[in-house]
């Protein structure tokens, strides 16, 4: 699956490439493991493949190539880059070493989970400083959508976002203030409305409509956290 996406990646670029223009942005694929259940995503537990992941080492020569090219953002993703938290963090603070300006990454949101057990919040200021001190420019947090039992069912991380919500206030004492990341998908809308190359366009407006209240509904339901 990482080489996959590898290759596709190596297609796209390469109109750039044969230019010599080098991109702004490299992105690692850290590792196809994931604790998710989300029925959009190729990677989710469930799915019965060999998972692999990129040692440290592996990951660092591919950052001294990024930076030797002056790329200006580095973005590690997955599956879930946080479930090899210390590789992760080594990496971003080799990333901000090298002095790579922008560098990025996100999670699913599972550490999030089991926030009314005692400790939590304590553990949430030692991970807020930890992504403080590496140097991160962007930390994401996935949402599918604003109905809250919908998203936690999506992707089996039961009781997340209340966890999420606890968590932010730590971050922001702490001058981290994550992004949402929205999976533009059927979640968006609570109906579901199927579109065909037949569908009338009262049944497009319908599902035009559909989506742009989802959108308003999404965005004011993750500022408001």
């Amino acid at each position: 699956m990482m080489v996959l996406s590898f290759a596709k990646d190596v297609l796209v670029s390469l109109p750039s490439l044969l230019r010599g223009r080098t991109p702004g942005q490299l992105i690692i694929q850290t590792t196809d493991f994931c604790n998710a259940t989300c029925p959009q995503c190729g990677m989710r537990k469930q799915e019965d493949f060999k998972r692999t992941r990129l040692d440290v080492d592996a990951m660092k020569r591919i950052i001294d190539r990024g930076a030797k090219n002056k790329v200006k953002a580095l973005s590690f993703t997955g599956g879930e880059p946080f479930l090899f938290q210390k590789d992760l963090m080594e990496c971003i603070r080799y990333g901000r070493d090298k002095k790579i300006p922008y560098i990025r990454t996100g999670t699913n949101g599972y550490m999030f989970q089991n926030s009314n057990k005692q400790g939590f919040v304590e553990k949430m200021r030692e991970f807020a400083k930890e992504l403080k001190k590496s140097g991160l420019y962007t930390f994401w947090i996935s949402l599918d959508t604003w109905d809250i039992l919908e998203h936690e069912k999506n992707r089996g991380l039961d009781g997340v976002v209340d966890g999420i919500r606890t968590a932010l206030l730590v971050f922001r004492e702490e001058g981290i203030f994550p992004s949402a990341n929205l999976g533009i998908n059927r979640t968006i809308v609570k109906k579901k409305i199927g579109l065909t190359s037949t569908s009338s366009i009262a049944e497009r407006e319908q599902f035009y409509e559909a989506y742009v209240e989802g959108f308003r509904r999404f965005y004011e339901f993750a500022a408001g956290m």
